[in-house]
């Protein structure tokens, strides 16, 4: 919990927050917690959701494939029906087949995802793009560098890289590396 103590007029009121708190540094690891509670409270017989839920969804993010259409509509409806038990409400649904997002409610796709046209779809989540379309994650890289480069400049520019799955990591061991030199 977090509570906060506040006086005015010679009287010490307490003010107690009943949702989690962004921005603070136990955030990610309480969603976390809350999300991985919630797959074993109300997931019990739905084995493939909660595998889901504790193994392939980071903050509110859940990214899985599965090897046919069946199946994932399966997950889209098992996952929808731990998060509403749990009081939630599932949206940004996104899928590289046709057929899948067509079984799932226009409101609770993703805004980007449009049915009528088979236009290049990228959503961004965990710090990469995902085109759909072509089942692919994209990067972009940073557009401006620091007009003068210094060790700090370089130091804050490659920790500015977000990189969970560790897809760019070979790159960014360089410029590890890079800075150990300096």
């Amino acid at each position: 919990f977090h509570r906060f103590l506040w006086q005015s007029e010679n009287k010490i009121q307490k003010f107690e927050f009943n949702r989690v708190v962004f921005g603070i540094n136990a955030s990610p690891f309480i969603a976390q917690f809350v999300a991985q509670y919630n797959a074993r409270q109300f997931g019990k017989d739905m084995q493939r959701a909660q595998e889901t839920i504790l193994k392939s969804t980071y903050m509110d993010d859940s990214m899985d494939s599965l090897p046919t259409d069946v199946e994932a509509i399966q997950l889209f409806n098992d996952l929808t029906m731990i998060w509403e038990k749990a009081g939630m409400t599932t949206h940004k649904w996104l899928s590289n087949k046709l057929e899948v997002a067509e079984q799932i409610p226009a409101e609770k796709l993703a805004q980007e995802f449009k049915l009528e046209n088979n236009q290049e779809i990228a959503v961004k989540t965990l710090g990469l793009k995902w085109i759909s379309n072509e089942d692919a994650f994209t990067y972009e890289a940073l557009k401006k560098l620091p007009d003068k480069i210094t060790k700090r400049s370089f130091l804050s520019t490659l920790a500015r890289i977000f990189d969970p799955l560790g897809f760019l990591s070979p790159f960014i061991i360089r410029g590890k590396i890079i800075t150990q030199k300096l």
